[in-house]
């Protein structure tokens, strides 16, 4: 019987050995994985309220605007000052407001910014999809012709296509971060583009961003971290 003690203490202080062995491992790997994965240290958030422009009269001939500079209705003002005043009415301190040149947008943002008494930056890289040669065709008529299992497909390539948007998204919304980084700013820019920004902001699908209308206002946040 003593014998069989004898065996159960040496098996003990193995596992207890053992045991040991694998809680100093636990502890190198955590030393490890902490001095090459560092934690990321907070450095800024932004916030962007992203609008779309007011109702146009092209909108309303349901063409492809595009590029397109674009005139506003009588609507669309108002809708504009409708967004202008839920802006001012939200509390926010916004700084400034960033637009895409097309005239449309320019119109809007400044009835916006009449509103919040703020400064107006053009960034041509918030317009609308090119629509190259085809821009101005009937709507119903170009996805009849060119819009085939979800994605538009020109024959003569002068149309931006759908990769090049969220690339163009994408360096629109760094090029926000650079200059703008902890401001909240207002963004004034187009339907479609709108819903590529969001895209990229999400990695996303634009597809699986639901359309905004004329002059949604949408929030967006940004948050910086260090490498």
């Amino acid at each position: 019987m003593a014998s069989v003690g004898l065996g159960e203490n040496k098996l003990e202080k193995k596992i207890a050995n053992v045991a040991q062995e694998a809680n100093s491992l636990k502890t190198k790997t955590r030393m490890i994985y902490a001095s090459i994965c560092p934690p990321k240290t907070f450095i800024y958030s932004m916030e962007i309220y992203i609008v779309r422009h007011g109702e146009t009269v092209e909108n309303n001939r349901r063409i492809l605007q595009g590029h397109l500079p674009g005139r506003l209705t009588a609507l669309g003002r108002q809708q504009v000052e409708g967004a202008a005043e839920e802006l001012a009415r939200s509390g926010v301190a916004f700084s400034r407001i960033v637009s895409s040149d097309l005239q449309r947008a320019l119109d809007s943002a400044q009835l916006i910014a009449d509103r919040l008494q703020l400064p107006v930056a053009p960034l041509n890289l918030l317009r609308e999809r090119d629509w190259g040669t085809f821009t101005g065709m009937p709507i119903a008529e170009a996805a009849a012709r060119y819009h085939k299992d979800g994605r538009w497909t020109f024959p003569d390539g002068s149309a931006e296509r759908d990769e090049d948007i969220r690339a163009r998204a994408a360096l629109a919304l760094e090029t926000l971060r650079t200059r703008f980084a902890d401001e909240t700013i207002v963004v004034v820019t187009h339907g479609l583009f709108a819903r590529h920004l969001f895209a990229a902001h999400q990695g996303c699908s634009f597809r699986e961003v639901p359309p905004m209308g004329n002059a949604e206002v949408r929030r967006m946040t940004l948050l910086g971290y260090s490498d």
